[in-house]
């Protein structure tokens, strides 16, 4: 550690997950002591490609077109978007966002121990060229493609289906932002498998599966733009849910990103919305109470909160977390939200839209009550 931290800084909190996980999967040598030589990584990756046996996969579509934008224009209007319509995207712009962000791109060769490997190349880059991240899309509204849950198989360019149905509600018992669901065409959950990783890099291979996943994302995000689509990240979702809902274990492979992709709304508004305003005002004068058995933790721009009688907990961050704060059984809704929009740069109408489905949210898991 250097010692100058000591003197002009706080000394971090050990106590801190994060900060015990930073510390000790630090680099203590410029000598590396991975546990796979490069070319043994390349044997591993071929090796633990992950594939859902299933009878069902469902062809995705080469792209066969190019967008007219420019590389600038596309960096410089890139924005995170909401407020989708509700139309559907095609089967080839679902592909388009695919190939771009994730797909098989090319291939390298290597001759190693007496024989010649060919290994794919991705869209996106990867620690170690170790592709650890998997994408799992849900399809709410995909012309073409059957509502469910799909597992991406890159190499293949397919999906497989995992299960049928329409999983807006269930996606809704994890997510903290309901509105990145509302009108949605597909939703694409990230998640890391880190054995895979740990492999060659060991406990730094968690930073560098984020990283990854951040990669990947900022692709999703730049193909979005091209197509004119509106597209969000989203961090804020209860982890052992979401992992329940992709049957997997949370421990070896656990979601670590969530992405919206929709088609935007004409004018900025459309039919679906037109009694909105009306159910919302009809709130404003409600008081939200913190139930009488919710604990609470603040942190610097987050809150934890939980209830030890029905062992759940969150973590809020964010606006979400300067709501949580103003609640305090004697301010209604109106109030609180005078509060942030003296505190926030948010446009009434984004406030008003989030403030109602977060308080209808907190009062449906038994965080609050209301008058």
């Amino acid at each position: 550690m250097n010692i100058l931290r000591l003197f002009n800084q706080p000394l971090p909190d050990y106590f801190s997950p994060a900060e015990f996980y930073h510390e000790n999967s630090k680099n203590a040598s410029k000598i590396f002591k991975g546990g796979l030589s490069n070319e043994g990584v390349i044997e591993h990756q071929l090796k633990l490609t992950k594939h859902y046996d299933t009878s069902i996969k469902v062809p995705l579509i080469s792209p066969s077109f190019q967008t007219q934008h420019s590389y600038e224009k596309i960096i410089t209007s890139r924005r995170t978007g909401y407020g989708h319509s509700g139309e559907p995207i095609s089967a080839e712009e679902l592909s388009y966002l695919l190939y771009y962000g994730y797909g098989v791109t090319g291939t390298a060769s290597m001759h190693w121990k007496g024989k010649d490997y060919a290994y794919p190349l991705r869209a996106a880059p990867a620690g170690g060229a170790l592709y650890s991240v998997e994408i799992y899309p849900v399809v709410l509204s995909v012309t073409g493609v059957e509502p469910g849950l799909y597992h991406f198989e890159a190499e293949r360019f397919q999906l497989a289906l995992l299960k049928r149905g329409d999983f807006r509600n269930s996606l809704k018992d994890f997510f903290m932002q309901e509105e990145l669901l509302n009108h949605a065409a597909v939703i694409f959950l990230f998640t890391g498998l880190f054995p895979h990783k740990e492999k060659k890099y060991g406990q730094r291979a968690y930073r560098l599966i984020l990283l990854d996943a951040g990669h990947i994302g900022e692709n999703i995000y730049l193909s979005a733009t091209a197509l004119h689509l509106l597209v969000a990240g989203a961090g804020g979702y209860l982890d052992d849910v979401a992992n329940e809902f992709l049957g997997i274990d949370g421990v070896h492979e656990a979601m670590i990103h969530a992405m919206s992709i929709g088609k935007a709304k004409v004018g900025g508004r459309d039919s679906t919305d037109k009694e909105q305003p009306k159910e919302n005002l009809s709130k404003w004068t409600k008081v939200p109470m913190i139930h009488e058995r919710v604990k609470d933790q603040p942190l610097s721009n987050a809150v934890i909160i939980w209830r030890p009688d029905l062992g759940t907990s969150l973590t809020i961050e964010g606006t979400g977390a300067a709501m949580w704060s103003l609640i305090d059984g004697k301010r209604n809704l109106r109030a609180i939200a005078d509060a942030i929009l003296e505190e926030y740069e948010v446009a009434p109408e984004t406030l008003e839209e989030e403030l109602s489905q977060f308080i209808d949210r907190m009062v449906r898991k038994e965080y609050l009550t209301t008058d």
